[in-house]
């Protein structure tokens, strides 16, 4: 993954319109859910010493850079076990932003509760349903539990602790597990070992780099 601030313009084939950016242009970086989601950790690491801000949906996120509020969004777009993430899908049709950079996360979920729950007090799960998918095998086991799909796995773990229920859990990242002040239950609960999101960058601007090895159609 290539860091923003690395992308170059030189030898542009002719008709492509491009500036070259600096970090000075990087107004602020847009992703959706809460501190501790998948798309926070990714926008970290992509970009730690940028002003980030969440939203609640993925269509605020995009509509955050084509008004010109955000430099760039960042985004899931598929999951090694759950496949891709239609949302993010259906608004590439329809909104005029481009793929500028991408970001493999490797996922290990938890389970996570408030201080003091055991596995055996678990009636309700929430997250988003991507993790509710990805985790779906571990689910079987538990069958008596209820599943509830929320915008974000962050957000799930923030329910949690708001509601102080010993009957709820989220699944979500360890991060969350510690932002929100709750136990890890279990964790590595998604079977698959290899379980790996795919977050883009989007730019209302279309960016070009000769280190590319990508196209996204």
């Amino acid at each position: 993954m290539q860091r923003l601030e690395e992308i170059k313009f030189n030898d542009m084939p002719s008709g492509f319109k491009c500036k070259e950016y600096t970090d000075s242009d990087i107004k602020k970086i847009v992703y959706q859910g809460v501190e501790g989601a998948y798309s926070h950790i990714v926008t970290q690491t992509l970009f730690p010493d940028a002003d980030t801000e969440n939203v609640n949906t993925f269509e605020d996120a995009i509509n955050s850079v084509l008004n010109g509020v955000a430099s760039y969004c960042v985004v899931p777009i598929e999951n090694s076990s759950a496949g891709i993430v239609t949302d993010i899908f259906d608004l590439l049709l329809k909104k005029d932003v481009v793929i500028v950079a991408e970001y493999d996360l490797h996922i290990s979920h938890c389970l996570l509760g408030v201080r003091g729950a055991k596995l055996g007090d678990i009636k309700t799960v929430y997250s988003h349903p991507q993790a509710l998918m990805q985790c779906s095998a571990y689910l079987k086991e538990h069958s008596g539990w209820s599943q509830i799909s929320l915008l974000n796995t962050a957000v799930s773990a923030k329910k949690v602790r708001d509601d102080k229920d010993i009957s709820q859990a989220a699944i979500a990242s360890r991060l969350s597990g510690d932002l929100y002040d709750l136990d890890v239950l279990d964790e590595g609960i998604n079977r698959n070992a290899n379980n790996t999101t795919r977050f883009v960058v989007l730019s209302k601007d279309k960016i070009f780099s000769k280190k590319s090895n990508k196209l996204s159609l």
